[in-house]
């Protein structure tokens, strides 16, 4: 006889990889926020596509580092704000964030992105004004997706997100916009707008809502995950693209770009799952959400294999390269990369599930953990034999650290949760 934990063990087999393999297409129209996440990553993938392919090797660099700190400014409030309200109203009906406290998200957004453009080199003042002002743009946008989720709008989101996508590939009409770092990262920011308003215009006005101090606790843990999830990789990329081997850098940030279906896998994994947490009766339970991410995280790792594997094999064969990324800077981004990917697919879906079930400490603590390590490792790699070292070095050790702690952190958690 077995025990009741392992009679919910979900069980997958090499069948069901293939079988997904070929159904997806089928899936992602049965589910809108898989969708959107893909449109999602389609639009920021595109950009840094059109980038290197139009741009010179120096200028795809500065463009990579503008992409890198407004996607760390939306993730930023993304988990300190707008993601903590959404699961608060697993208990809070009215946890909306409003007007005031998004208003104040984008002004901070504005200030960082002004002094962060000035450290790159940025000196023209109207490049300055555009840069920074147009960083408030993405965090409105995701204020307002995270809304549609909250009130189960989630076909609206998916426009949305068409919307931004069709803008997107708009830019392939203008060479000068294409071949300039200012230009088009203004232009990737501002394009948000037109999807905001459009998700506006179909959400009902927020009448009511709970003071941040309800979801203050669970914010705060997110926020000190966030910090120590940034030193991980964008802290670190964005020391050695202003300091080191640009080269290099725009090869890793090409990578994350190119392997950007599996990011996509993984949010749209845990955008469903945080989701049907809140508003799916038949997810109420632990019970059924463990055993929901424990599945999702081996379908995802088998998935980022077969993808990594593919991509470096017709890089490698073929000799590609983009006129803004060598091919070698190519392939080491997409080894370093696709080698944390995989493992992360597997172990970050376990801390999702941990955070909806309320045990954020845990989940920081194991962050701490893989940040020490990490950064140590890339700080070392970068003293021994410079910028690729340091990449090397910092990539592989967040590769085994993340599965170590986070696979056993939930191993142990998972059965008092249960019980």
């Amino acid at each position: 006889m077995h025990s009741g934990a392992e009679q919910t063990r979900p069980r997958i087999q090499v069948s069901n990889l293939v079988r997904a393999s070929f159904l997806w297409p089928a899936r992602v129209v049965s589910q809108p926020l898989t969708l959107s996440q893909m449109l999602s990553s389609a639009s920021g993938a595109g950009l840094m596509l059109i980038g290197a392919s139009a741009m010179e090797p120096s200028e795809f660099a500065l463009f990579a580092l503008f992409t890198l700190t407004s996607l760390m400014l939306v993730n930023l409030f993304r988990e300190a704000l707008f993601q903590p309200a959404l699961i608060a109203r697993r208990l809070h009906e009215n946890a909306y964030v409003p007007l005031r406290y998004a208003l104040i998200a984008a002004l901070f957004s504005v200030v960082a992105m002004l002094g962060t453009t000035w450290a790159f080199g940025v000196r023209d003042p109207a490049s300055l004004a555009g840069l920074a002002v147009s960083a408030a743009f993405p965090v409105f946008f995701d204020w307002q997706r995270y809304r549609a989720i909250g009130q189960d709008r989630r076909w609206a989101v998916a426009h949305a997100d068409l919307i931004r996508f069709v803008l997107t590939i708009a830019a392939l009409a203008s060479a000068a916009l294409c071949s300039n770092a200012v230009a088009l990262q203004i232009y990737g920011s501002a394009l948000t707008v037109v999807p905001m308003v459009f998700l506006l215009l179909r959400l009902p006005r927020i009448a009511r809502w709970e003071p941040y101090r309800t979801y203050r606790r669970a914010a705060g843990w997110q926020l000190v995950d966030f910090a120590f999830g940034s030193t991980l990789i964008a802290v670190p990329l964005l020391f050695l693209g202003g300091a080191g081997e640009p080269e290099s850098v725009s090869g890793v940030r090409l990578a994350q770009s190119l392997l950007g279906p599996l990011n996509l896998a993984l949010a749209a994994a845990a955008s469903n799952l945080v989701a049907d947490g809140v508003t799916r009766a038949e997810f109420a339970s632990p019970r059924a959400i463990i055993s929901r991410g424990i599945a999702l995280g081996r379908l995802l790792a088998g998935l980022a294999i077969l993808l990594v594997a593919s991509l470096i094999l017709v890089v490698a064969a073929t000799g590609f390269a983009f006129r803004g990324v060598s091919n070698s800077a190519l392939l080491l981004g997409l080894s370093l990369v696709g080698a944390a990917l995989i493992t992360n697919g597997w172990s970050s879906i376990n801390a999702i599930v941990l955070r909806i079930l309320d045990r954020q400490g845990r989940v920081t603590l194991g962050r701490a953990i893989i940040a020490v390590l990490t950064v140590t490792s890339f700080v070392v790699g970068y003293a021994l034999s410079g910028t690729t070292a340091s990449l090397v070095a910092g990539f592989l050790t967040l590769a085994v650290a993340s599965p170590l702690v986070f696979i056993t952190m939930s191993a142990r958690s998972y059965p008092a949760l249960q019980s």
